[in-house]
């Protein structure tokens, strides 16, 4: 089997989604977005999605509870640049996107600089906040769950040792 995992590919681009349609891939771990009728969903877990900027951004000092969405319009935005439940909210929002990354942890290092606001999973942001590296940008539009899935081909074989790992997940 080779299982595309979160941190190593989080993104299913359409060179990766022909790969695994054609049989390359057995499986893989992907944000849920968009379903295709070609594949088989299993719902894995969900992450809490904030919005942060890093130390020396010029709102990382500010001290309001919440941030008006006009004002967040204003600054740079770094995100993924693959179809992703976090290109929907940035084009939803209207933020002005100025950075475009394959993956998490390139988009950590952009929030980092302080040079851009980007969307991070809680858990990913923790360290940094509690480092006073990074801060959370409150407002009740900016935030989303993101909700990471096993996939399937809907015409691979359903054999034992694929039931078994899909179980352990």
């Amino acid at each position: 089997f080779l299982v595309t995992i979160k941190h190593s590919v989080r993104r299913l681009t359409q060179s990766v989604a022909r790969r695994f349609i054609n049989g390359k891939f057995n499986l893989g771990i992907v944000p849920l977005h968009r379903r295709s009728p070609m594949l088989n969903y299993r719902e894995l877990y969900t992450e809490d999605m904030r919005l942060y900027c890093g130390h020396g951004h010029a709102l990382f000092d500010t001290t309001d509870k919440k941030h008006d969405l006009n004002s967040l319009r204003k600054f740079s935005y770094a995100g993924l640049s693959f179809n992703s439940p976090n290109m929907a909210i940035h084009q939803s929002l209207k933020l002005r996107k100025s950075a475009f990354v394959q993956n998490e942890e390139a988009l950590t290092l952009l929030i980092l600089s302080g040079r851009y606001l980007g969307f991070l999973p809680t858990h990913t942001a923790r360290p940094f906040l509690e480092s006073n590296l990074m801060r959370e940008l409150q407002n009740d539009s900016v935030t989303y769950t993101s909700t990471m899935s096993a996939i399937v081909r809907k015409s691979a074989s359903t054999g034992r040792r694929l039931k078994t790992f899909l179980d352990c997940l």
